[in-house]
């Protein structure tokens, strides 16, 4: 069997021989073979920190196209290729490759060294995240998320009552709401327009979105349920609620260590850990009612309760706090309309427009700013405590010049009429200078008029202010130290010849005349006023309605009325002066030390001076003011110079004025008098 085998061998191996050869050949040599091309290879490895990676996909393109797909040790190969030029693109999903592609031109060699890199391409997802608490994390608990477009995402807040929520494809504004064991809902609301945002969901975020819809007589649990019908509030409504709730909640939060200047209740980013915010939210609880929503806040010293009506028939909110520490009380009050339609935020965005393009300008300008770049923004036809638009121009030119950069902030609306175009907005402006800051708070009337809001004035032909104050007698004068009322009526000289104050908590007063205030911008000033007190107790509430009663020279009268915004019995003094002889007080810089007070938190701390010629009241009174420079907040020292004449003339009297107030109105004043 072995030899038929081989035999059957041998006999192939002939038959090949002679195919290969061509026929039968007399032992000459081959010729040359009819195609006789060369090819070569690119070939290379794809590798991700070092380790080949599989299942890359190469294109190769140029004289030839094929494609390739790495193999378990990350090599790729195109073999069989001509002599040219080729490019190699590397692919694969959810990474990035390094170098994109590679250029590469075959010349008569293998090219076998082309290799790429892997990084893993991170896949960016919008997300909101926050912390949920209560004073303590709002563990384990279910927390939904949902846009105007009915897109909801779930999650379930950590230990920490932190939690991420995935808003890819989300448009905001957005809803939050967090299911506690109990039953009991928590809602949050988007506090800017970005879809990748932080939303925290606290008691006091409830108190926000929740105002907002109440005014619509619609509860929050409805307008969750069907976004689209109840779309959520724009940024602005947010920020003009989030403004009252702050100022409710900002002594707290001074207790606490925040820096309320830079902190957002649903925006900034904080921990449940009993620190700051969370040490405040530790002090509160808020109880929902029918009628809006108490909120109840103590550290076992201070106290302070404050509730927060609804006014669906103006759409407004009513903010009354009083706070109580010892034998110390404050109170105050507030009201905002809240912006629901689409007419009126429309209306308020064209007023911050306005208020942006005069922050511009005035930083534009410094110390240089004259009331002519103002002009711009105001009415022509406006008439503001007796001022017309050029006066009105240079008061706040002298005002803003001072400050190297000025912001403003819309902090409540008073009122807002669509229909008629105007409205009375109160704004929060920040001046700063030398590493101190001011807070003002300005009302301003505005008027649309030819599509562009300008400021209007308020029509008043005189400045008329109820002010409480708890008022500390020093110097020359250091008697009868207690809360009174300052009844001020300032009108251009001999435009008023009698004014009369009259309210529901007094009997009729009439004002007598004071003095002349020497004012170069607006010119001279009569100058009405009494001060009521020292008051017993009990005082007048915050919100309290006086009207003043004007008698115009040119005959006729008008009337003005002006709410009691806060008041308090916390005193403070001066703290470093002693004596009360003017010489020995004017001339020259003054440094002047005081206290600040504790039951209340403060916007602003002024110190001025008043310099008089004659007894106030007697005929040729005069009277000039002096303002010291921007103090911050916590400011206890400042200095200022008393001048040795007013309007020409030798002084007969002075005093040195500290004025603490608090951000919803309340003031504690000091009034050195000198002789």
């Amino acid at each position: 069997m072995r030899e038929k085998i081989g035999l059957l061998i041998t006999v192939l191996l002939a038959v090949f021989i002679v195919t290969a050869c061509g026929g039968g050949g007399g032992g000459g040599s081959d010729p040359a073979p009819s195609n006789n091309t060369t090819t070569y290879s690119i070939a290379g490895t794809v590798t991700s920190s070092g380790t080949g990676m599989s299942g890359v996909t190469v294109s190769l393109s140029g004289a030839s196209t094929a494609t390739a797909t790495t193999d378990s040790s990350g090599n790729y190969s195109f073999p069989g290729l001509a002599n040219g030029s080729y490019t190699i693109t590397p692919s694969m999903t959810g990474y990035t490759l390094t170098p994109a592609s590679s250029s590469q031109t075959v010349n008569g060699a293998n090219i076998t060294a082309v290799n790429f890199t892997a990084v893993t391409t991170t896949t960016v997802h919008n997300q909101v995240s926050g912390t949920a608490a209560a004073g303590t994390p709002l563990a384990n608990f279910a927390i939904t998320i949902i846009d105007s477009a009915g897109h909801t995402s779930n999650a379930t807040t950590g230990t920490d009552g932190k939690f991420v929520l995935d808003t890819t494809g989300f448009t905001p504004p957005f809803l939050l709401q967090v299911t506690t064991g109990t039953g009991t809902k928590l809602y949050s609301v988007s506090a800017d327009s970005n879809s990748t945002a932080t939303i925290n969901v606290t008691p006091l975020t409830d108190m926000i979105i929740r105002a907002w819809y109440n005014v619509q007589g619609i509860t929050i649990d409805t307008a969750f349920a069907n976004l689209g019908t109840n779309p959520a509030p724009s940024p602005t409504s947010v920020q003009i609620i989030n403004n009252v709730i702050m100022n409710v909640v900002q002594l707290w939060l001074n207790k606490a260590g925040v820096d309320a200047s830079n902190f957002n209740l649903i925006s900034t980013a904080f921990s449940a850990n009993g620190t700051g915010i969370d040490q405040v939210l530790d002090w509160s609880s808020v109880t929902i009612n029918t009628t809006g929503q108490a909120l109840l806040i103590s550290d076992g010293t201070t106290t302070q309760n404050t509730t927060i009506a609804v006014v669906t028939s103006t759409g407004a909110i009513d903010v009354a706090t009083t706070t109580t520490s010892g034998g110390v009380t404050s109170s105050s009050a507030a009201s905002t309309v809240v912006t629901t339609q689409n007419a009126q935020q429309m209306a308020i965005d064209g007023i911050l427009s306005t208020l942006t393009n005069l922050a511009t300008v005035i930083n534009a300008k410094g110390a240089s700013l004259q009331g002519s770049d103002i002009t711009p923004y105001l009415d022509p036809n406006l008439l503001n405590d007796g001022a017309n638009q050029t006066q009105l121009a240079s008061q706040l030119a002298a005002i803003f010049s001072a400050g190297s950069s000025v912001t403003f902030a819309i902090q409540q609306i008073k009122s807002l009429d669509i229909t008629n175009n105007v409205a009375e907005i109160i704004i929060l402006s920040t001046l700063s200078q030398g590493g101190q800051t001011q807070s003002l708070n300005l009302t301003f009337n505005f008027k649309k008029s030819g599509g562009t809001w300008l400021i209007s004035g308020n029509q008043r032909i005189a400045r008329v202010t109820v002010q409480a104050e708890m008022r500390t007698n020093q110097g020359a004068y250091a008697s009868n130290s207690g809360p009174y009322l300052d009844l001020v009526n300032n009108s251009t000289q001999g435009t008023v010849t009698a004014v009369s104050v009259s309210s529901s908590s007094m009997s009729t007063i009439t004002l007598p005349f004071n003095s002349t205030i020497i004012d170069s911008i607006t010119g001279n000033m009569d100058k009405y006023a009494t001060v009521v007190g020292p008051l017993s107790a009990p005082l007048p509430s915050a919100g309290t309605l006086f009207t003043f009663n004007l008698t115009k020279a040119a005959g006729g009268s008008v009337s003005y009325t002006e709410h009691l915004n806060a008041f308090t019995n916390e005193s403070i003094s001066i703290t470093n002066l002693t004596g009360s002889s003017l010489s020995a007080f004017i001339g020259a810089p003054l440094t002047v030390n005081w206290t600040l007070p504790k039951t209340y938190a403060i916007s602003k701390i002024s110190l001025q001076a008043e310099a008089n010629v004659g007894a106030h009241g007697s005929p040729g009174a005069l009277q000039c003011y002096v303002h010291g420079s921007i103090l911050g907040i916590t400011a206890t020292s400042g200095a200022i110079t008393i001048p040795t004449t007013c309007g020409g003339q030798a002084l007969t009297s002075a005093s040195i004025n500290i004025f603490a107030t608090g951000v919803n109105g309340e003031i504690s004043a000091v009034f050195y008098q000198l002789q």
